[in-house]
């Protein structure tokens, strides 16, 4: 039959998992195919025929969002190389017309509904991304009623599968416009959702019958449905009980009946739903640290503001300011040293400076501000080394709120990045400073001559708070040093805004036809400004002084934040580095703008 061979053995190896009348293992059954395969040489044409009979049971199910077909079925693993290549296990397009054929065979021969189904199913699912053939709906019909025979019976290993069939089945007849079917399905859904709320996925199961277009349920299925849900809701959010005491469980019956109770018009109900669940994380936070207490306190926020409770609200943010203090208390504080032997800081601080003073300005002022496509490199690599870490959501915390949130690296790039450059700018504390100090001895360089750098674009109106900030700088009066000259960065970069065509003042958010000034955030988001300055500095300017996933200096000096650690030497070396930037921004940004013209970056 189209070359295949049928060994007897894999004949043998299907019949032994074949009775309907037990429950099966779809991963037992690819098992006992491979157990046969190993004993076939590679080369020998049995051997293949192993493999294609393993494939429909390798696969893993509910794949739409994945690659490489975004189809039911997939790959369960992937392997991605350093050079970009990517291989999948088990890849179906290795596989030609035979496979096709043969577990076409083995649908009409076998006799376990939860073989016919995954035969018939992969079949439908996988006869194009194949053989480039489109699959009789037949198999799709034969799926279904496979899926809902094998739902009746004691056909599954598991009640998670049983589940999945069944969903399946009803996702296929709602493709085909099959009203029959669809029937069918529904009749069989409702049968889970009943017999066992505790099942799992039980809460997909309600999700389908009650948003699935395609099923008309009646009101006394409905109702019924409702009232298991309000049943487990109040179950779950039992604070009488620590073994039936679930908020998780609970949120997300909670989000589900609101949103019913708001379709259909019971705004009373809906909101009894959500005080119910805001009062059971209030209560979940008390049971933990105040770490733990931060995060559920998030989720009570939330289902209060859902149901309108203002005076809730109010006494929950109260209490979310003092969890976040609290669990600052909590943290503990991680370092690690790193010895830089002396001669290798020399070679570097003789690499960066130059025999002519504006050079050595010039060099320094470039050497610190980093490319944005080595740092989305760094994260990359770090990534493939510290997977975990990579997924991981992290909140950075300040004072009593929570200033930012950093998502994984997949889908917050900028903010990794962003974070990235901060750690790069703590990284450099080190040699930035031995560099300002090498420059100073080496040109007996003063104030004057870094105030003139600085300003030697025009970027600062006023000369005198200029000068006494370096000043200040240079007799090592950080605080002041670093209080005076930060806002006159900020006023540099207005200025350098306005220079190049930009507005700099916006309309009162209290209206009156006043005007206010934009702030060094509103100004470095200016379209015309991030054009300007390029990549490299936006990334710079923004990490350093006004993005809380950054440094933040401009922000916690604005807003009386400051603690010791914002008025150190390695502060003030930043800030005279900034200004040692604008003497020179434009020829920076020009040669930043020729490199990333030639270097594609590495997120896209």
């Amino acid at each position: 039959m189209d070359g295949l061979l049928f060994p007897p053995e894999l004949a043998a190896a299907i019949e032994a998992v074949d009775d309907p009348s037990r429950p099966i293992d779809l991963h037992a059954v690819a098992g006992a195919f491979q157990v046969v395969r190993v004993t076939y040489p590679a080369d020998d044409p049995r051997n293949y025929e192993a493999w294609l009979e393993t494939v429909p049971f390798n696969l893993t199910i509910e794949s739409e969002g994945q690659e490489p077909f975004h189809s039911y079925f997939g790959p369960i693993s992937s392997t991605t190389y350093e050079d970009g290549t990517v291989t999948y296990a088990p890849d179906p397009r290795e596989a030609d017309a035979r496979a096709l054929t043969l577990w076409a065979h083995r649908r009409d021969t076998s006799k376990h509904p939860v073989l016919v189904a995954r035969y018939a199913d992969v079949l439908w699912d996988l006869s194009y991304p194949i053989a480039g053939v489109k699959s009789d709906r037949k198999n799709a019909e034969t799926a279904i009623r496979a899926y809902l025979a094998a739902a009746d019976s004691n056909s599954y290993d598991h009640g998670y599968e049983k589940a999945a069939g069944v969903l399946r089945a009803l996702s296929l007849a709602c493709s085909l416009r099959n009203a029959a079917l669809v029937g069918d399905a529904t009749a069989s859904l409702l049968k889970l959702e009943e017999d066992d709320a505790d099942a799992p996925r039980y809460l997909e199961v309600v999700s389908m019958l009650l948003w699935n277009r395609q099923i008309a349920l009646e009101d006394s299925q409905c109702a019924a449905i409702i009232q298991r849900l309000e049943q487990r809701l109040d179950i779950y959010c039992s604070t009488e009980s620590s073994e039936a005491f679930n908020p998780f469980e609970a949120k997300d019956i909670a989000d589900i009946l609101g949103r019913y109770y708001r379709r259909i018009g019971a705004e009373k109900d809906a909101l009894r739903v959500y005080r119910l669940l805001g009062a059971t994380f209030e209560h979940f936070a008390t049971l933990g640290n105040a770490l733990s207490a931060s995060a559920q306190l998030d989720t009570a926020i939330e289902a209060y503001q859902r149901a309108g409770d203002k005076d809730a609200l109010e006494r929950l943010r109260i209490a979310k300011s003092e969890a976040v203090k609290g669990s600052v208390a909590e943290m503990t504080t991680h370092e690690f040293r790193q010895s830089v032997p002396k001669e290798q800081v020399e070679q570097f601080v003789a690499s960066v400076l130059h025999e002519d003073l504006g050079w050595s300005f010039a060099r320094v002022a470039a050497k610190f501000v980093d490319r944005v496509p080595l740092l989305e490199k760094r994260i990359l690599d770090t990534a493939k080394s510290a997977p975990i870490q990579a997924f991981i959501t992290m909140q950075i915390m300040e004072d009593e709120h929570v200033a930012a949130t950093v998502g994984s690296v997949q889908d917050d790039m900028e903010g990794r990045i962003m974070q990235e450059a901060a750690r790069s700018i703590t990284m450099d504390e080190l040699f930035l400073g031995v560099t300002l100090d090498g420059l100073l001895e080496r040109h007996s360089a003063s104030a004057l001559d870094i105030v003139a750098w600085a300003n030697r674009l025009d970027a600062f109106a006023e000369g005198y708070l200029l000068r006494a900030g370096v000043e200040a700088w240079d007799k090592g009066d950080w605080v002041k040093a670093i209080h005076v000259l930060v806002p006159q960065i900020e006023a540099a970069l207005r200025n350098i805004l306005r220079s190049i065509g930009g507005a700099i003042v916006k309309p009162h958010p209290q209206g009156g036809g006043r005007e206010v000034l934009l702030s060094m955030s509103e100004v470095l988001s200016s379209e015309r400004m991030r054009e300007a300055l390029g990549a490299d500095l936006t990334l710079y300017f923004r990490a350093a002084y006004i993005d809380p996933r950054g440094w933040n200096l401009r922000n916690v000096l604005a807003h009386g934040l400051t603690g010791l650690g914002h008025v150190d030497r390695p502060t003030a070396n930043l800030v005279i580095h900034s200004l040692l930037v604008l003497g020179c921004w434009q020829d920076i940004a020009k040669s930043r703008k020729k490199l990333d013209s030639e270097v594609p970056r590495l997120a896209e």
